[in-house]
């Protein structure tokens, strides 16, 4: 399903709207903030300053960036997250760049960080070649190009161009959660979608999906006749092939994918 251009702004500015107030709640004069980064990246300490710059198909206000200001994100580790965005939602394919900057101050007081960039494709050349011209995720020293992260120490080494790694993506709103889902995992992802209105119906249309939940398959053999018994199973193999191999004593047990089990007589099959 394709979603009109001006629908994914709406949708990503209201995700940003929410990352904000999810971080507001921090009393920023508190211990728990090292004054030297706050000083280093200013945050938006006001919504209205933040939606300001976010995108508004309306304004218009369709290209920007955050500028000197960065957005500080909550924190579910040691480390500190923010980021800098720069968006163009006048292409085909509009330009996204969210870089995120990781900071960690360690109980010894040494200060480090790293970074990652969400990026949206990047074009061809003449040639018709394009070597980022996909969804991708990259590695990066510092908020701009060519300039690391200042107080907090970044490996001088860490390489920010290749590797480029593939993202499930294919526009603006399915880049940004593939970011969420990286930094906070997924379960953070599906309290958005209740947040946000009209980003579950988006989010179950688009290539960035949650999965089913896991199960094995097993096959029971049996020592006296040979027959053949099929089990899905919800629980990890470290739980469940005890309970199988104690229930089931003259059998012997084997690993199947789930072709085989499909493929077994229905009264065969098992659940545990």
């Amino acid at each position: 399903m394709t979603v009109d251009v001006n629908a994914q702004i709406l949708l990503f500015t209201e995700v940003f709207k929410t990352l904000w107030q999810d971080k507001a709640i921090v009393d920023w004069q508190s211990e728990s903030v090292d004054m030297q980064l706050l000083t280093a990246y200013t945050p938006f300490y006001d919504l209205a300053e933040l939606t300001g710059v976010l995108p508004n198909p309306n304004k218009p206000r369709i290209k920007g960036e955050f500028g000197a200001k960065h957005l500080w994100l909550r924190s579910d580790s040691k480390m500190q997250p923010m980021v800098h965005l720069k968006f163009d939602f006048s292409r085909n394919l509009p330009e996204i760049r969210i870089r995120l900057g990781l900071f960690l101050k360690q109980s010894n007081g040494e200060q480090n960080s790293f970074g990652l960039r969400y990026e949206s494709p990047e074009g061809t050349d003449a040639e018709g070649k394009g070597i980022h011209h996909y969804y991708h995720v990259q590695l990066i020293r510092g908020f701009k190009k060519d300039k690391d992260f200042t107080i907090y120490q970044c490996p001088t080494w860490l390489p920010v161009t290749q590797p480029a790694l593939p993202l499930p993506a294919n526009d603006s709103v399915s880049l940004l959660l593939c970011f969420i889902s990286s930094l906070y995992g997924m379960t953070e992802l599906q309290r958005l979608l209740q947040s946000v209105n009209g980003l579950r119906s988006y989010f179950e249309t688009h290539p960035f999906r949650s999965f089913d939940p896991l199960c094995w398959y097993r096959m029971l053999t049996s020592r006296k006749d040979s027959g053949k018994h099929y089990y899905k199973v919800s629980e990890h193999p470290d739980s469940a092939d005890p309970k199988l191999r104690n229930k089931h004593q003259n059998h012997d047990l084997a690993e199947i994918t789930m072709s085989d089990y499909d493929k077994a007589p229905k009264t065969k099959r098992n659940k545990l």
